[in-house]
């Protein structure tokens, strides 16, 4: 049985004008569909933290995504960054399967714990910097995962 879309298509090749119009502006729309069907939501939050509270805050980020991951069936990716220049300054990238995860992922207990306990060692944040729709990414991996080098060496110094 052939439905709807399949009959356009048939009907495409024994007709022109309009109809061509038609079709391409069905397709496109289906094809727009689609595509947002499978885009992510993404999330970036700031933190600047005591100089002091660096290793310790890099240690709760870790442990948090690790739980997000773990229990959180929407949180589908967490990667944690340190600004070069100013090594007190974090970036947190979150990507969930859609903005309905991240509202529950807002609400749920693994957040409340994380900023409670990260509350003692933040000088300013978390400020969301960036909340929308995750389009294309090149790879997965994390700067720890392809390096090979353990990122704890970094506070060390």
């Amino acid at each position: 049985m052939l439905n709807l879309f399949q009959h356009l298509i048939k009907l495409l090749y024994f007709k022109r004008g309009k109809l061509n119009f038609l079709f391409f502006f069905l397709h496109q729309i289906r094809n727009f569909k689609i595509k947002i069907q499978v885009m992510r939501y993404v999330v970036i939050v700031a933190y600047r933290v005591f100089p002091d509270k660096r290793e310790s805050f890099f240690n709760l980020v870790r442990k948090e995504a690790d739980a997000l991951v773990q229990n959180e069936l929407g949180t589908l990716h967490v990667t944690n960054m340190i600004d070069q220049i100013d090594p007190n300054k974090f970036l947190n990238l979150k990507i969930f399967e859609s903005k309905e995860a991240y509202e529950e992922h807002k609400n749920g207990l693994i957040l409340k714990a994380f900023l409670q306990e990260a509350d003692e060692m933040v000088i300013e944040g978390p400020n969301v910097i960036f909340e929308g729709i995750h389009m294309y990414s090149c790879d997965d991996y994390t700067l720890e995962q392809k390096s090979g080098e353990d990122m704890t060496a970094y506070f060390k110094r």
